[in-house]
């Protein structure tokens, strides 16, 4: 007798299942060290001045769609810290969030996040949260690599500026590349 694997996006109700299965996470965690995280001004696009963060942890959390689990939404949460590990000009790094206690955490919150079985782009929109500050950023995915256990992106999108920052009016683009493996 063989049993019949039912990932848990789908799920099939006409088909019977007669042993019960091992459960497959529909959650992915950040791989330690394969993500890079940069906060990039630019005008024209000429790179002025850049920052590269540390990103403490990442979870994305594909949909489930069936039967006896109804309906369960996906996501994308991210914890960056606030204090920036290097800087492209000397004696900038208080230029990144200058109002805010290196000891904060930059938060990023994509609810509803859609559901990824192949190459190509999600766009979401995304809650950037730090200290008193949030914005709500629209943010895209691009997925280069899709397997069963491992999936990797490309992030990018714009944020605006804090007050009273070396150009203050011109956005910046948050761009991040990242491994993500599947949760056991």
């Amino acid at each position: 007798m063989t049993a019949t694997r039912v990932l848990p996006r789908i799920i099939d109700e006409t088909e019977p299942v007669t042993e019960e299965l091992p459960a497959i996470s529909s959650e992915f965690d950040l791989v330690p060290d394969r993500c890079a995280a940069e906060c990039v001004v630019s005008v024209l696009g000429v790179t002025l001045w850049r920052v590269r963060l540390r990103t403490i942890a990442v979870r994305l959390r594909l949909p489930i769609v069936g039967a006896d689990l109804g309906s369960v939404p996906g996501s994308f949460t991210a914890h960056v810290a606030a204090k920036p590990q290097f800087a492209s000009l000397p004696g900038t790094l208080g230029w990144f969030l200058p109002a805010v206690s290196r000891a904060e955490r930059i938060h990023i919150v994509a609810p509803d996040f859609p559901d990824v079985t192949e190459p190509g782009t999600a766009e979401v929109m995304a809650t950037i949260t730090v200290a008193e500050y949030s914005w709500q950023v629209p943010l895209a995915f691009r997925f280069v690599a899709v397997e069963d256990e491992c999936l990797v992106a490309a992030v990018t999108g714009l944020i605006p500026r804090t007050p009273h920052t070396p150009f203050d009016k011109v956005p910046m683009r948050i761009d991040a590349a990242m491994e993500l493996r599947r949760c056991s």
